[in-house]
C-alpha cells in the first residue's frame, strides 16, 4: 500500500465535508447572489480541494476545482450575467464529485473533462 492509497480514505472524507459546504454554499448563493463574502468563500472551498487533490494525485478532480476557483473569483469580479445558470452548473459538478469520492481509486481515476468543458462553455472562462 502506497502512502497516498493509505491517505486516501482521509483525503475522500475531507474533500466530501469541504464540497458539501461548497454546495450549500452555491445554495445560499442561489437565492441570494448579492453576497459577496461567500464567493470568497466559495474560492477558498474549491482552492482547498484543488490543492488536496494535486498532493493525492487526482489530476481530474484538481482540474475541475480549479475551474470551480476560477468561477468563484470571476463571481467576485462581477464577470458573469448568467448566475443562476452557472449555479446549477456548479451544483451538478458538486453532486458528480460527492458521487465518486466515497472510493479513493475512482476519484483518483475519474476524468471530469465533460464536466470542466460545460462550466467553461457557460463561463467562457478557460483554465488558467
Amino acid at each position: 500500500m502506497t502512502n497516498l492509497e493509505k491517505y486516501g480514505p482521509l483525503f475522500c472524507q475531507n474533500s466530501q465535508k469541504l464540497i458539501a459546504k461548497l454546495q450549500d454554499l452555491i445554495k445560499i448563493l442561489r437565492e441570494n447572489p448579492s453576497r459577496k463574502n461567500a464567493y470568497q468563500e466559495g474560492q477558498r472551498l474549491a482552492h482547498t480541494v484543488k490543492g488536496s487533490a494535486e498532493m493525492m494525485g487526482c489530476r481530474g478532480l484538481a482540474e475541475v476545482c480549479r475551474v470551480m476557483e476560477n468561477i468563484f473569483i470571476g463571481f467576485q469580479k462581477e464577470s458573469f450575467k448568467n448566475e443562476k445558470e452557472i449555479f446549477v452548473a456548479l451544483n451538478e459538478v458538486c453532486e458528480l464529485i460527492i458521487s465518486k469520492i466515497s472510493d479513493f481509486k475512482k476519484i483518483k481515476n475519474t476524468n471530469f473533462q465533460k464536466s470542466i468543458s460545460k462550466l467553461q462553455k457557460i463561463t467562457l472562462t478557460e483554465i488558467s
